[in-house]
C-alpha cells in the first residue's frame, strides 16, 4: 500500500529531513527554500508545516485556509511564523482544533522514525498520526503561508478510503489501539 511504500522511502533516506509531497500536492516554487530557511532558523524544530490550501483541478480553484478557516493557522499572528511547543499545542487544543497539514511538512527523519514512520495499518491517516505524534512530543514550527496545494478529489487514495465507512472505522480502531500502547502513552 501507499503507507508501506512511503515507509520504505523514509527508511532508505539518508538526509536529516523528509519532505512529504505526493501526486496529490502541487508544490509552489519557493516551498523548499522557505522550509529549509525555517529549519535553519529553528534547528530544534522536528516538524515544520505550512498553511493548508486545497486545489480543485477540475475547476482550477485554490482555496487557501486563512486564519478564519477551521483548517487555518488561527494561532499564528506574525507573518514570519511561530514555534509551538508540545505543551503549547495542548493549550491551543483547549481552544480549537489545530490542523497540521501533511502536504509540505518538513519532518526530522529521526523523529519520524521514532514514532514509527508511516504505519501501514493506519493507511490514509498514517501521515496524520505521525505528524501529531511528533507535534505532541516536540512541538512544531508553523509557517502561515501556503507553500503547496493539496489536490482534492473523490478519486484520491484518502478520498476513496474515507468514504468507505467500514475501512474508515477500522483505521480509527487501529489508531485507538496504537494510542493505548506504552510507546504512545505520552501522546494520548
Amino acid at each position: 500500500g501507499v503507507a508501506r511504500t512511503v515507509q520504505r522511502g523514509i527508511e532508505a533516506a539518508s538526509g536529516d529531513y523528509i519532505l512529504l509531497a505526493s501526486a496529490d500536492e502541487r508544490l509552489l516554487p519557493n516551498a523548499c527554500a522557505l522550509l529549509c530557511a525555517a529549519a535553519d532558523r529553528w534547528p530544534a524544530a522536528k516538524l515544520i508545516v505550512s498553511q493548508y490550501a486545497e486545489w480543485y483541478p477540475e475547476t482550477d480553484v485554490v482555496h487557501v485556509h486563512d486564519r478564519d478557516s477551521e483548517h487555518g493557522m488561527w494561532y499564528v499572528e506574525q507573518a514570519e511564523g511561530r514555534f509551538i511547543t508540545a505543551d503549547g499545542l495542548v493549550d491551543l487544543l483547549q481552544e480549537r482544533f489545530v490542523w497540521l497539514a501533511a502536504n509540505t511538512a518538513l519532518i526530522d527523519r529521526k523523529a519520524l522514525l521514532e514514532v514509527g514512520g508511516f504505519d501501514e495499518k493506519l493507511r490514509w491517516h498514517s501521515d496524520w498520526f505521525a505528524l501529531y505524534a511528533i507535534a505532541f512530543r516536540y512541538g512544531f514550527y508553523a509557517i502561515p503561508h501556503s507553500l503547496a496545494w493539496f489536490r482534492v478529489s473523490t478519486h484520491s487514495y484518502s478520498g476513496r478510503g474515507m468514504r468507505d465507512g467500514k475501512a474508515q472505522r477500522q483505521v480509527a480502531l487501529d489508531i485507538q489501539r496504537k494510542l493505548r500502547t506504552a510507546e504512545f502513552r505520552d501522546v494520548d
